[in-house]
């Protein structure tokens, strides 16, 4: 997923939108990591593993939810907090996919993970 700066068209973008964004691409980035290192059999193997990655991003979920519902927010906001909310459900997919032991779901999961647009 390795995202890039966000691009100069985006302005006026707030620090805290961009910063959540970037953390919950960031953590998608790890998920595909893991993948790529351990693979499906061993993706409880890193620390963090995949659990504790979807714990740790059901907070920064809460912060997406809050500031996509808020009214002021502008569309390059609102289209970095829909991109992080995307990643987010990815990211909850590979976590069910493994809980399920469904390497066919886990497959997909991963394949519209790495497939997110980062910007």
């Amino acid at each position: 997923m390795n995202h890039p700066n966000l691009p100069p068209i985006v302005s006026n973008v707030d620090e805290t939108v961009e910063d959540l964004w970037d953390k919950v691409l960031k953590h998608g980035d790890i998920v595909i990591k893991h993948a790529r290192e351990f693979g499906f059999e061993g993706m409880h193997k890193p620390q963090p593993n995949i659990h504790q990655l979807v714990l740790f991003v059901g907070f920064l979920e809460g912060g997406v939810d809050a500031l996509t519902a808020d009214a002021s927010v502008t569309p390059e906001e609102t289209r970095l907090l829909l991109n992080a909310k995307r990643v987010l459900g990815s990211i909850k997919m590979v976590a069910r996919a493994l809980h399920k032991n469904s390497r066919e779901d886990f497959d997909f999961a991963m394949n519209d993970l790495k497939t997110v647009a980062p910007f």
